[in-house]
């Protein structure tokens, strides 16, 4: 095992940085992860992957072992014997994917490349021609912790800036709404609760927010006003008062 670190580490714990790396490039990751080895120490580096895994149980570090297995190495206890997959704890736990396969399936999904059937470069191609079911599945995996994270960093967008001629100008911001329900069938049509989902993002930073209303509402969130503008309700506090849209 002196391809990795060492019997209990995937790679050396200086190597794996504190904050976000750069973006990576489509030929950067293609050259990084040749191998399984290589992506799974590409992997560990960006903690994709855990760099070690503890056995509870015996309160020892597990060892690296080779295996036949798609990921090639698993975890194991020099003591109990006990077994980990190499993804355990991890977003691609329980996969029967390579992770070659489907670190590239997610970075072309993350760069807007459709799933399949398109003339020209999908993610179904660049990823080793994955079933459309599994695509399916990953896709949605991926889109859940989009949506987490977009939750989470969620800010308030718009306001008043200052142009280059010293004039002052609104920001620019850009809303959209959906009002989700569920059918049901032989309820004798009761009304069914729904919700509305309210989005947006600011033009020009990385500024956006998800968010949805605590009751059922009848009306969109956003009114139409007389000239044509939309109008964010009071009650949502993620866009700067008095904002045109």
């Amino acid at each position: 095992m002196a391809a990795y670190y060492s019997p209990t580490h995937l790679v050396d714990p200086a190597t794996v940085p504190e904050q976000p790396q750069d973006v990576i490039q489509k030929r950067t990751l293609t050259l990084a992860t040749t191998t399984t080895e290589d992506t799974v120490k590409f992997m560990a580096q960006r903690e994709l992957l855990a760099n070690w895994s503890m056995c509870e149980a015996c309160n020892r570090l597990r060892t690296i072992h080779q295996d036949q297995d798609i990921d090639g190495i698993f975890w194991g206890c020099p003591n109990c014997h006990s077994k980990k997959s190499i993804c355990h704890d991890s977003f691609f736990s329980g996969s029967q994917v390579s992770l070659v396969q489907l670190l590239t399936f997610i970075y072309c999904w993350a760069a807007d490349y459709p799933l399949y059937h398109y003339p020209l470069y999908h993610c179904n191609e660049e990823s080793g021609n994955m079933a459309e079911h599994t695509q399916t599945h990953w896709g949605l995996m991926s889109r859940g912790v989009c949506e987490d994270w977009l939750i989470e960093h969620s800010t308030q967008i718009g306001g008043i800036t200052v142009d280059e001629n010293l004039n002052i100008m609104p920001k620019i911001v850009e809303i959209d709404e959906s009002c989700f329900t569920k059918s049901r069938r032989s309820c004798h049509h009761r009304a069914t609760p729904s919700f509305w989902l309210f989005g947006g993002v600011e033009r020009g930073v990385e500024k956006a927010f998800w968010w949805r209303s605590l009751t059922d509402q009848q009306q969109p969130w956003c009114q139409s006003s007389q000239n044509g503008s939309s109008q964010v309700p009071e009650s949502c506090q993620m866009v700067g008062p008095a904002m045109p849209i």
